[in-house]
């Protein structure tokens, strides 16, 4: 049975109809506390029409605007709620809610406006806006399937065919969903990359890891799509950035490599193309945002993890419900590889002049 979704917004016309057509720069209220401007917790993005970030912050319950210069952020506003999906429809920010279980809308000034989805939606992972057909698809994790609404609120349709939906990308082009999944081992069903069309038919498929066999990926996440026919997928597991060739599936290029370093990634979680090519990626376990430009990584200018008292004991949360990264098979080789933090005296080497690491090139 089709939930139908329930709005929240009484007057559903005056709200959702302006402000859709024309881009407007988000310039949140100011930032009183400016503790929630430290990134503890990144994990979706998305990018403005000056080349802003949008940022959530799952622990701190925020969405930050992040310099793309500095990779600093200057302004946040609060989310009631942990905020994982994030996207940008002309001035409204939409937000994916994973306390409520539903899609908040916010101005771009920060303030709430409207939520939908309640009672449609159980854990919205990521989300992406499709601005000329006028649609909002919603990864629903726990669900496995993305859901369709139109600006309103309301539910059109959904895309099944999926077993553990993590992250999603649009290609406006080719009139493309393209979603990231985790498969199940336990059913033969490899990790993978799955392209449908708008209307939800499943057009195909790139298929992860099993075993030594096909691509490096095991546990994919963010995803992005150039104007050259490539694919960027975040790999949560190895730490990597694969650039994938649209139509073979074929990998050209990774960007980044597992560990604590700059231009290191610890559990990535998202990827944004930006102008000229730049890439930026979320690092969750490292509190930072990578930038990796010219085939090099341009390194943070300070370092990004720092420990927070507040939010000791919470990491797991996301991990396992939001994430889906841990299966039966590898629940003690993840642990293992991601439980070492950043001591206070790594952050002195980081700051300051990093030779930039080439990006590894796929023959």
């Amino acid at each position: 049975m089709v939930l139908a979704a329930a709005c929240i917004d009484d007057t559903p016309t005056a709200l959702v109809e302006p402000g859709l057509e024309t881009p407007v720069e988000p310039q949140f209220h100011e930032t009183f506390d400016p503790s929630i401007l430290i990134m503890r917790s990144p994990v979706r993005m998305t990018s403005t029409r000056n080349g802003w970030l949008l940022v959530s912050d799952y622990h701190r319950r925020v969405i930050l605007r992040v310099d793309p210069a500095t990779l600093l952020a200057d302004q946040a506003f609060s989310v009631d709620g942990k905020p994982a999906a994030v996207g940008l429809w002309g001035e409204r920010i939409f937000v994916g809610n994973t306390t409520t279980h539903t899609i908040d809308v916010f101005g771009a000034r920060g303030q709430w406006r409207y939520s939908f989805g309640a009672g449609a939606v159980e854990h919205p992972t990521d989300l992406a806006v499709a601005r000329e057909r006028r649609l909002v698809f919603v990864v629903d994790g726990r669900q496995g399937v993305v859901k369709i609404f139109d600006a309103r609120g309301n539910l059109q349709y959904t895309i099944k065919e999926l077993w553990k939906p993590t992250g999603i990308a649009l290609d406006e082009t080719r009139q493309e969903v393209l979603v990231s999944d985790y498969g199940n081992l336990s059913y033969g069903e490899r990790a993978s990359v799955k392209i449908f069309s708008y209307t939800g038919t499943l057009i195909t498929t790139i298929s992860g890891k099993m075993g030594m066999m096909g691509n490096r990926f095991s546990r994919p996440q963010g995803l992005a799509v150039d104007g050259n026919g490539h694919i960027f997928v975040v790999d949560a597991l190895s730490g990597e950035v694969l650039v994938l060739d649209r139509e073979t599936g074929a990998t050209v290029e990774t960007l980044g490599e597992f560990g604590l370093d700059p231009g290191q990634l610890l559990m990535p979680t998202d990827v944004v193309i930006g102008s000229r090519g730049v890439v930026f990626v979320t690092s969750y376990k490292t509190a930072r945002i990578e930038r990796f430009l010219s085939g090099a990584v341009a390194p943070r200018p300070r370092c990004g993890f720092e420990e927070d008292k507040e939010f000791e004991g919470d990491d797991d949360e996301f991990e396992e419900e939001d994430l889906h990264e841990k299966s039966d098979d590898d629940d003690d080789e993840f642990e293992e590889e991601d439980s070492d933090e950043e001591s206070d005296d790594d952050c002195d080497e980081h700051e300051g002049s990093v030779t930039p690491r080439r990006l590894r090139h796929r023959r």
